[in-house]
């Protein structure tokens, strides 16, 4: 076997075990979720759980320090290694570990201080008041750590070691759950003790994806000497429009929650934390289409093939826009149900269980209109276009959770108002914004992209409600209200 050959029979076993690495922790990841969040929610009840999710999402702020530097650093070291100029690909090394080092120090420093503004933001219960106050301290601080160590993701991305990060992170799961599994059944935690388990496993391995790519790069070279301020200005400027797409995820994601804590109070915050963990989940198994696309994409914009492509567009769209309206229909009928079975207990609330499910669906009746907007993110950024998709993604994001504040706070809706927001930022972000780009680039009409993408699915979803209503009541089967019927309604649409 030539050497070349060899190469690629390494690059393509790679390659394989990087896809299902990272597929298998993202599943791991969703089932860790399902066992651990009604095991914390029946322990601690959905209004108090509030002050744990409201913990949580701040370490999703702190993270945006980084600024995007893990891809830019991937990016560089690539480059350079490729060129042979090990020397450049030192200096970016050298700068980002100092770079992200002074960042998280600083985040640890201040951590106080931020544990004193958020106790006075948020309407905490005076007798949690000093455990809230420590619980910010110990969860900032471990952040800042973590965040500390994180170019050892940058450094393993460079080598394509993508499997050896998803190892680390599903191991950090494992830990996790076990550690939470064995303390809500031998012990009472409190908000500090589960902070510990919480973050200490991530710690662990987040140290050692460090450790490993240091190893992995054992040719580059660290030194004072080569930290220079261009880099780190070169590589803010390449990772911007990262940067900026990350920014939009945190605002819908993390702030229009913690505005929640914040106007209407911590008990509210469960009920529009976990539809959104409930969505943002999913969304990575909803997109698959548009990640695999993406290869495809830059390699016919090369070869001017965009007829080819728009029709390869329109198939993979219309799949994505079909799976996400089944499971609209399937929480339609069985979402009270399904949620009273996960989150259910004595210290749970059924009105907020109510609340939850339909905060859900309309959070994910704007993913499923954005649809083609999401596949078209994929396809601009692939084009080269990355900054019309930044843009288009931090102005929906800033309209929606800003409709949403003024519907939650001056309107009667409560937490829907901004579950609504939510879903006007999917709207705004996908079916306007990133489809007009994309009616663009592909020289088509919106209204055309539009209809390619979702008029066939919809008719066929329609029709196979109508018949399943017939079908019941051909049977006789009228009792709209149990959950034999929603369940027996959802069975035969999923079979037609």
């Amino acid at each position: 076997m030539s050497i070349n050959s060899s190469k690629k029979t390494l690059s393509l076993i790679q390659t394989i075990k990087n896809v299902f690495s990272t597929w298998a922790q993202k599943f791991l990841a969703i089932i860790v979720m399902l066992i651990t969040v009604p095991i914390i929610t029946r322990h601690f009840g959905l209004e108090l759980i509030g002050i744990w999710l409201l913990a949580t999402q701040l370490s999703q702020h702190i993270f945006l320090l980084e600024f995007g530097f893990n891809t830019s650093l991937t990016r560089f070291l690539s480059r350079y290694r490729a060129k042979n100029d090990l020397i450049s690909a030192s200096m970016y090394l050298s700068t980002s570990i100092l770079f992200l080092l002074l960042i998280g120090s600083t985040v640890i420093v201040l951590s106080p201080l931020v544990a004193t503004l958020f106790n006075k933001m948020f309407s905490f219960p005076s007798e949690l008041n000093n455990q809230v106050y420590w619980l910010i301290i110990l969860v900032t601080s471990l952040t800042g750590i973590n965040l500390s160590l994180r170019t050892g993701i940058g450094m393993l991305s460079s080598k394509h070691l993508f499997d050896r990060i998803a190892l680390w992170e599903s191991a950090s799961l494992l830990i996790r759950l076990v550690l939470i599994l064995f303390c809500f059944y031998f012990y009472e935690p409190n908000f500090i003790q589960l902070a510990l388990i919480t973050f200490l496993p991530t710690l662990f391995g987040t140290l050692i994806t460090f450790f490993e790519g240091l190893k992995a790069n054992k040719d580059l070279r660290l030194s004072k000497d080569l930290i220079k301020t261009k880099v780190v200005k070169r590589m803010v400027s390449i990772s911007g429009a990262s940067f900026i797409i990350t920014i939009a995820a945190v605002i819908v994601r993390q702030s229009s929650s913690m505005l929640a804590g914040w106007k209407i109070g911590i008990d509210q915050v469960a009920t529009l934390a976990f539809p959104i963990l409930i969505v943002f989940a999913a969304l990575p198994f909803i997109s698959i289409g548009a990640t695999l696309m993406s290869p495809v994409a830059s390699e016919m914009d090369a070869k001017n093939q965009q007829e080819t492509f728009y029709s390869l567009y329109v198939i993979i769209s219309r799949y994505v826009f079909s799976i996400v309206t089944l499971i609209i229909v399937g929480l339609y009928f069985l979402g009270d149900f399904l949620f009273n079975l996960w989150l259910g207990g004595p210290k749970v609330d059924p009105d907020s269980l109510k609340e939850i499910t339909n905060n859900v669906l309309i959070i994910f009746s704007g993913v499923a209109l954005a649809i083609p907007g999401f596949i078209l993110r994929q396809v601009l950024i692939a084009v080269g276009k990355h900054w019309n998709a930044a843009l288009g993604e931090i102005i929906g994001a800033i309209i929606g959770v800003l409709l949403g504040y003024i519907l939650m706070v001056y309107t009667s809706l409560g937490t829907a108002g901004m579950a609504i927001g939510i879903s006007a930022a999917f709207i705004i972000r996908g079916a306007v914004f990133l489809t007009i780009e994309g009616s663009k680039y592909f020289s088509i009409s919106f209204t055309k992209i539009t209809l390619d993408s979702m008029k066939t699915p919809l008719i066929l979803m329609l029709l196979t409600l109508i018949i399943s209503k017939f079908m019941l009541a051909i049977i006789g089967f009228n009792d709209v209200h149990s959950i034999g019927y929603s369940l027996l309604n959802f069975s035969i649409i999923l079979s037609l």
